[in-house]
């Protein structure tokens, strides 16, 4: 199979914490793009605001990359993936993680129990 372009679309998915500045991380994707040598300017990179997920603000950084035996897109693709954390730590926008809210029903005492069976194949010391 003989491709006709060299040119390949690829997407680094980011997604950031609720309450962040979505045009300020917008701009810094792009940005990144742009200052990674192997990103092609036309077609230019593309940010897209994809989704409310349930623990972050889903964006899609698309950009365009001609296909080298040296270099393959998946290595621009991890290029892309450290810029963007450094890029986003220093200017103190957070990259999102999965985060879950445990509520105790603090209505009467809270049981305690150790089971013997624990104890027995040392998964709990006395």
């Amino acid at each position: 199979m003989l491709l006709s372009s060299r040119s390949v679309r690829i997407v680094v998915n980011v997604g950031i914490a609720y309450g962040s500045q979505v045009k300020e991380a917008t701009d810094l994707l792009l940005d990144i793009a742009e200052r990674h040598g192997l990103t092609l300017a036309n077609p230019p990179p593309q940010v897209l605001f994809e989704d409310f997920g349930s623990d972050a603000l889903l964006f899609g950084l698309y950009v365009w990359v001609e296909i080298k035996p040296e270099v393959s897109w998946k290595t621009i693709a991890s290029d892309l993936r450290y810029m963007i954390y450094k890029t986003m730590t220093e200017q103190g926008i957070v990259i999102a993680f999965p985060q879950r809210d445990i509520h105790i029903d603090t209505n009467g005492p809270l049981e305690v129990r150790v089971l013997a069976e624990a104890l027995d194949t040392g998964r709990l010391k006395k």
